[in-house]
Protein backbone atom coordinates (compact mmCIF):
# COMPACT_ATOMS: atom_id res chain seq x y z
CA UNK A 1 0.00 0.00 0.00
CA UNK A 2 1.30 3.60 -0.79
CA UNK A 3 1.25 6.18 1.21
CA UNK A 4 -0.91 8.94 0.77
CA UNK A 5 -2.03 12.18 2.14
CA UNK A 6 -5.40 10.69 3.32
CA UNK A 7 -3.82 7.99 5.02
CA UNK A 8 -0.24 9.03 5.86
CA UNK A 9 0.60 5.66 6.62
CA UNK A 10 2.43 2.49 4.80
CA UNK A 11 1.43 -0.85 5.24
CA UNK A 12 4.67 -3.13 4.56
CA UNK A 13 4.05 -6.93 4.50
CA UNK A 14 6.49 -8.82 7.40
CA UNK A 15 9.04 -11.00 6.55
CA UNK A 16 10.39 -14.07 8.41
CA UNK A 17 13.55 -12.03 9.19
CA UNK A 18 11.64 -9.52 10.67
CA UNK A 19 10.23 -11.74 13.62
CA UNK A 20 13.33 -10.39 16.45
CA UNK A 21 12.47 -7.11 15.56
CA UNK A 22 9.02 -7.49 16.07
CA UNK A 23 9.34 -9.13 19.18
CA UNK A 24 11.44 -6.41 20.86
CA UNK A 25 8.61 -4.11 19.60
CA UNK A 26 6.19 -6.30 21.00
CA UNK A 27 7.71 -6.10 24.43
CA UNK A 28 8.18 -2.45 24.33
CA UNK A 29 4.53 -2.02 23.87
CA UNK A 30 3.15 -4.25 26.08
CA UNK A 31 5.75 -4.73 29.39
CA UNK A 32 4.50 -1.43 31.29
CA UNK A 33 0.97 -2.39 31.03
CA UNK A 34 2.05 -6.24 31.62
CA UNK A 35 4.07 -5.06 34.55
CA UNK A 36 1.95 -2.97 36.36
CA UNK A 37 -0.77 -5.91 36.56
CA UNK A 38 2.23 -8.33 37.63
CA UNK A 39 2.10 -10.34 34.46
CA UNK A 40 4.91 -9.69 32.38
CA UNK A 41 6.65 -12.51 31.34
CA UNK A 42 9.11 -12.17 28.15
CA UNK A 43 9.80 -15.68 27.65
CA UNK A 44 5.91 -16.03 27.35
CA UNK A 45 5.39 -13.23 25.42
CA UNK A 46 8.28 -14.85 23.15
CA UNK A 47 6.36 -17.50 22.75
CA UNK A 48 2.75 -16.20 22.30
CA UNK A 49 4.09 -14.43 19.19
CA UNK A 50 6.27 -17.05 17.63
CA UNK A 51 3.25 -19.43 17.89
CA UNK A 52 0.97 -17.26 16.28
CA UNK A 53 3.55 -15.37 13.79
CA UNK A 54 3.05 -15.83 10.15
CA UNK A 55 4.65 -13.45 8.13
CA UNK A 56 1.62 -13.25 5.70
CA UNK A 57 -0.69 -12.07 7.78
CA UNK A 58 1.90 -9.57 9.36
CA UNK A 59 2.11 -5.75 8.49
CA UNK A 60 4.38 -2.68 9.56
CA UNK A 61 2.34 0.60 9.95
CA UNK A 62 4.65 2.92 8.83
CA UNK A 63 4.04 6.43 10.13
CA UNK A 64 6.67 9.09 9.69
CA UNK A 65 9.38 6.31 9.28
CA UNK A 66 8.29 4.54 12.71
CA UNK A 67 7.37 1.06 12.28
CA UNK A 68 4.02 -0.31 14.15
CA UNK A 69 3.62 -4.26 14.10
CA UNK A 70 -0.51 -4.83 12.93
CA UNK A 71 -1.37 -8.91 12.75
CA UNK A 72 -4.47 -9.63 10.69
CA UNK A 73 -5.46 -13.03 10.81
CA UNK A 74 -8.45 -14.47 8.30
CA UNK A 75 -11.27 -16.72 9.43
CA UNK A 76 -13.83 -18.59 7.93
CA UNK A 77 -15.68 -15.09 7.79
CA UNK A 78 -14.38 -12.30 9.39
CA UNK A 79 -10.45 -10.99 10.04
CA UNK A 80 -9.18 -11.13 13.77
CA UNK A 81 -6.89 -8.16 14.91
CA UNK A 82 -4.73 -10.42 16.28
CA UNK A 83 -1.83 -8.29 17.38
CA UNK A 84 -2.16 -4.20 16.95
CA UNK A 85 1.74 -2.90 18.93
CA UNK A 86 2.40 1.01 18.59
CA UNK A 87 5.91 1.73 20.04
CA UNK A 88 5.14 3.29 23.20
CA UNK A 89 8.62 5.93 22.46
CA UNK A 90 6.92 7.11 19.59
CA UNK A 91 3.31 6.85 19.91
CA UNK A 92 2.81 10.33 21.15
CA UNK A 93 5.12 11.96 18.61
CA UNK A 94 2.96 10.26 15.90
CA UNK A 95 -0.35 10.94 17.42
CA UNK A 96 0.20 14.78 18.29
CA UNK A 97 0.93 15.30 14.35
CA UNK A 98 -2.12 14.11 13.26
Amino acid sequence: MNPTAATGFVLEVASADDFEALHALHLRAMRESLEHLGRYDPRHARERLAAGFAPEHTHHIVVDGVAWLRVLKPLSHVMRLDHLCIDRLHSAVALVRR
